[in-house]
């Protein structure tokens, strides 16, 4: 017959741990929400962080808006489609980037260009590694969308200073194609290539 004495002092251990692992759940069930509340993350379960994401946004950040920032030169794609037919356009430096603008509307320097096209390759990376790559920028998802564009807005805020983005988006429609046709197959997955960090062999748009 088992020993019933035995079997209720390990019935008196287990208790004894339970308790204390209950005690360890509740303290860092308690810090978690208090930093959830902190960065306002809609998240209440911290044992669940697969829907986390890995940018945060500030808290009640107003847009910009082209009262708040005059001197930003194209705020709608017209404003710089309009600008193309002028003298100007024709002897301006920056080319194919010169509707990228600082919130003075003046034209951004070689390294923050190069800066960005970096991190527009890896925002396209980002994408791939989620499976939600288009096969062209025109077939993406709301989804990637959205998530592209907080990528690029968080390191790069001039993107805000844009009618419903469409900067980032004319860039995009303008160099995905060929970077995707380089690096992905048809079903939006790396080709079998070595890749660098940020999924580009170079500093080109493809």
């Amino acid at each position: 017959m088992p020993d019933v004495s035995a079997l209720q002092e390990r019935c008196n251990v287990l208790e004894q741990q339970l308790t204390k692992v209950t005690m360890e759940r509740d303290t860092v069930k308690s810090l978690f929400d208090q930093l959830a509340s902190a960065v306002q993350i809609p998240l209440a379960d911290p044992s669940n962080l697969a829907g986390l994401p890995f940018y945060l946004e500030k808290p009640n950040e107003k847009p910009p808006t082209r009262n708040s920032h005059p001197s930003v030169r194209f705020w709608r794609q017209q404003d710089y489609e309009e600008w193309l037919d002028t003298p100007e356009a024709l002897i301006s430096s920056n080319g194919k980037y010169s509707f990228l603008e600082d919130e003075d509307g003046k034209s951004l320097p070689a390294d923050t260009l190069k800066a960005i096209r970096k991190a527009i390759r890896a925002g396209w990376t980002e994408l791939v590694n989620r499976n939600m790559a288009p096969k062209t920028w025109g077939k993406a998802s709301a989804s990637a969308r959205q998530i592209f564009h907080r990528i690029l807005q968080r390191d790069f805020p001039l993107f805000k200073l844009a009618e419903n983005g469409w900067k980032l988006e004319y860039l995009c429609t303008k160099t995905y194609s060929a970077w995707s046709k380089h690096h992905l197959d048809d079903n939006g997955h790396w080709k079998k290539v070595i890749k660098d960090e940020d999924g580009a062999d170079s500093d080109s748009d493809s």
